[in-house]
């Protein structure tokens, strides 16, 4: 691609669509606590984590990046439970995995997180034929 600039740009916002379509997905639940933006916000998260981890002399960050969503995902799964909601780790794992689509952007690997992208989205939702 062109610039450096125009290239952060592409990788920042390929992330954001790729979390949009699971999100997307997501939103169609009635019972659902992550939807549209918290996947879109995941991904751009594991983006920029990925991106920081790409200019530095570790990758340090995006463990740290996985620990922060981990705790987030287990947070949710424990709202869930104290909602009595009927809690499943469907959503807590989805969000895990829109991460790793995001970091996987930032380190140009675009055609492994655009398939992991569409086969999750696709496991979302037909999850209830799954059962």
């Amino acid at each position: 691609m062109g610039t450096p600039l125009l290239h952060v740009f592409y990788n920042h916002f390929l992330a954001v669509l790729l979390g949009a379509l699971m999100g997307l997905e997501r939103e169609r639940k009635a019972t659902r606590l992550a939807g549209l933006r918290t996947f879109t916000r995941v991904t751009l998260f594991g983006s920029i984590c990925g991106q920081i981890s790409a200019m530095a002399t570790g990758r340090w960050v995006i463990l740290a990046g996985t620990i922060a969503i981990t705790v987030q995902a287990a947070l949710l799964l424990f709202l869930r439970f104290k909602e009595d909601v009927s809690a499943g780790l469907t959503t807590s794992i989805a969000l895990l995995v829109a991460y790793g689509i995001g970091v996987l952007v930032a380190l140009e690997q675009t055609v492994a997180a655009v398939a992991l992208s569409l086969a999750t989205t696709a496991i979302l939702y037909f999850k209830p034929q799954m059962h």
